[in-house]
């Protein structure tokens, strides 16, 4: 039934006009900046940016507290200007690093890893209030904050599985070990971790398992690979490390070796 009375029309309809102010807030609220705490007691944490000065640091007066030992009191600050962020570190004891590398001062980007202390938060923009799948709660613990690969634990708990299932299948499996030997200085081997864990995680296969396994290694289950080929996947990544790396990262020497894992299992079953 059509109603002629404009009034009844205007009760009945259900198009609601938010107001230009409310919906810019609302905008605000669903798409900001915020750095996810990635690793430490509060991992999964989100910590939203306020356009202007953000002081990050173990002290309350600053605008993101984090509560860990080796956070300055007042450690960097973040700087967001329209689209343009700036980290700055102030004067900080153990540093600002970004992607690996130590900064003063430095613009970032969505996705950047900073490393204030012992703590590593990436740079993110989305909802703030969109409640965390388990998804990504479980990608958090099982990946390492710096170099993106899996944590020694959980590579160990990949390799134990995909051990088993080469041996009841009767399928390959080889195991890649590099071992970087850096000089420089404790940032100097962040930032040639971070960049060689995305450059094998770039390359590899969809199947291939990668993870940080000490402080300076690397290693790499390729499954459904034998000895022959996993040489032939070692000389690759070799060629593919000295074609990549940039210049100021010629001095570091990185050892390779190759096990074939499914032998080695079960000589140890037997």
């Amino acid at each position: 039934m059509e109603h002629r009375n404009p009034a009844a029309r205007a009760r009945l309809n259900t198009d609601v006009e938010v107001p230009t102010p409310l919906a810019r807030a609302r905008e605000t609220l669903t798409e900001s900046y915020y750095l996810l705490v990635l690793s430490g007691a509060e991992i999964g944490r989100r910590c939203p940016l306020s356009r202007g000065l953000n002081a990050i640091g173990r002290g309350e007066d600053c605008e993101i507290t984090i509560s860990d030992e080796s956070v300055s009191r007042k450690h960097m600050q973040i700087e967001w200007e329209d689209e343009n962020v700036w980290v700055s570190d102030l004067s900080s004891t153990n540093g600002t690093v970004i992607n690996g590398k130590e900064v003063s001062r430095r613009s970032i980007r969505e996705g950047d890893v900073l490393r204030v202390g012992d703590i590593s938060l990436r740079f993110n923009r989305g909802s703030l209030h969109k409640t965390p799948d388990l998804s990504m709660l479980y990608s958090l613990c099982a990946h390492d904050p710096l170099t993106g690969t899996f944590t020694s634990h959980h590579y160990k708990v990949v390799k134990e599985r995909e051990a088993c299932r080469s041996r009841r299948f009767e399928t390959p499996l080889s195991e890649l070990r590099l071992q970087l030997n850096i000089t420089g200085g404790h940032v100097t081997q962040d930032e040639c971790m971070w960049t060689i864990g995305r450059l094998l995680s770039s390359t590899s296969r969809h199947e291939d398992v990668i993870g940080k396994t000490n402080e300076n290694e690397f290693s790499v289950l390729l499954p459904h690979t034998g000895p022959e080929s996993g040489l032939a996947a070692l000389r690759r990544i070799d060629q593919l490390l000295q074609e990549s790396l940039p210049s100021h990262m010629e001095h570091v020497e990185i050892c390779f070796d190759v096990t074939d894992v499914t032998a080695t299992t079960q000589r140890n079953a037997s």
